[in-house]
């Protein structure tokens, strides 16, 4: 008899038998929080190598006496060709969601195939444009 005993109570419990959908959904379930640790582990673990390591590699350039003002981190300048060229590329990346999405509509071809492909050769259409408008406005210039 299982008998399950609380600070003010004691309750007998019925055994249940589980069906094989349940133990599926379970072990489903399991193996998701499984592969989110793993990933998030695995993340971490990369993160704290290369913070350890950089700072080992400081530290041995100051002993060998380096100056510390080397490792002063430089400011990320933005050019009007980068920020061109990445707005070109978000625009082709919408462009190919959306020519994705119309042929997944008419069943043309397999949705994540129709997906993968739309937005890579969109995605490389825009940048292969903004190479040449960029080549045509230096030639201007």
């Amino acid at each position: 008899m299982n008998e399950k005993t609380s600070l003010f109570f004691v309750t007998k419990l019925k055994p249940q038998r589980q069906t094989g959908k349940f133990k599926k959904l379970k072990s489903i379930a399991m193996e998701g929080v499984i592969v989110t640790l793993v990933i998030f582990s695995v993340l971490f673990g990369i993160v704290y190598v290369i913070t350890t390591a950089r700072h080992k590699e400081k530290m041995a350039l100051i002993e060998k006496g380096a100056d510390p003002t080397l490792f002063k981190r430089q400011q990320f300048k933005f050019s009007q060709y980068n920020i061109f060229k990445y707005g070109l590329l978000l625009v082709g990346i919408a462009i190919g969601i959306v020519i994705a999405g119309i042929m997944d509509e008419v069943h043309l071809i397999n949705d994540v195939a129709a997906y993968f492909s739309s937005i890579l050769f969109f995605g490389g259409l825009a940048l292969i444009a903004a190479y040449l408008l960029r080549n045509k406005l230096d030639k201007e210039n």
